[in-house]
């Protein structure tokens, strides 16, 4: 919750600043910093974001996990999100259910 109100306090007093462009490379600068954390971080900073309804933060949170996803193979993504197997469907693929139609 401490990081969630340190970004909220940035954004309070920065938001005047944000109309020159030096000023909005800077933010994203800090943005970048603000969220090289470890993913569980981020999953709870992203969690709080949604719950608070801070979208600002909600937004870049969110670019960076996805940023992380980039180039894992699903079952790396798996493990990051700690979804185990029973939440996968095992259904054989449309093509063989229905390989009538693919020919």
């Amino acid at each position: 919750m401490a990081k969630v109100l340190e970004y909220c306090n940035k954004y309070v007093y920065d938001d005047a600043a944000r109309s020159n462009i030096t000023a909005v490379d800077e933010t994203r600068e800090l943005d970048a910093r603000f969220v090289d954390v470890h993913y569980e971080t981020l999953f709870d900073l992203f969690r709080a974001a949604n719950e608070l309804k801070i979208k600002k933060l909600s937004d870049v949170v969110g670019g960076r996990i996805g940023r992380l996803m980039l180039g894992k193979s699903v079952e790396e993504i798996r493990i990051m999100f700690n979804i185990n197997d029973s939440c996968v469907d095992h259904h054989p693929p449309q093509e063989e259910l229905n390989a009538w139609a693919f020919h």
